[in-house]
């Protein structure tokens, strides 16, 4: 019977530390991940000011040059506000208090959904314009943004796995994806 007892406590020891050593390394890795999420949104801050340059090189052209470089640059401001907001709500897991944490990972990870589906329209919405662009150089920068909007959609993603979890379960018997 006393051996019993230690065993459990043993067992119920070892499954704390496993389950802390878990959620460590989950918190590290989406810390890594917000990093990644952030030097994109500066890149794409970046390629939103080339795309600007590139629309005031337009203005004496074509007008609708002039209003698909100003579309696909909307498209690009969109999808960096997202990966900002993102990056801004989910660096915060340090300072949330621990007995609130669960609801608010709940919370990002459902906004994160939001996130994949807004941004993946963003990248048809990119892949359509770069169509009618003329200037080689401005489809570029829209290829380059394109390339990392689907950076952030796989952040996004991966994240949503991480933080799955650690979120509050639905009451239902089901969870939509």
């Amino acid at each position: 019977m006393n051996l019993t007892r230690s065993t459990a406590a043993l067992l119920f020891i070892s499954l704390a530390i496993h389950s802390l050593a878990s959620a460590t390394e989950t918190y590290s890795r989406v810390e890594e991940i917000t990093g990644r999420l952030l030097m994109n949104t500066k890149k794409l801050e970046h390629i939103y000011q080339d795309m600007h340059d590139y629309a005031q090189w337009t203005m004496n052209q074509s007008d609708r040059q002039l209003d698909y470089i100003q579309k696909t640059n909307l498209f690009i401001n969109e999808a960096k506000t997202i990966s900002f907001y993102q990056w801004e709500l989910i660096s915060v897991f340090d300072y949330i208090k621990e007995e609130r944490k669960s609801d608010y990972i709940t919370l990002r990870y459902k906004d994160l959904r939001r996130a994949i589906d807004d941004t993946k329209l963003t990248v048809h919405l990119l892949n359509t314009y770069v169509i009618f662009i003329e200037k080689p150089e401005v489809q570029q920068s829209i290829e380059e943004a394109v390339g990392l909007i689907q950076g952030n959609i796989y952040m996004y993603q991966e994240l949503r796995e991480l933080l799955r979890p650690l979120s509050n379960k639905p009451p239902y018997p089901y969870e939509l994806k």
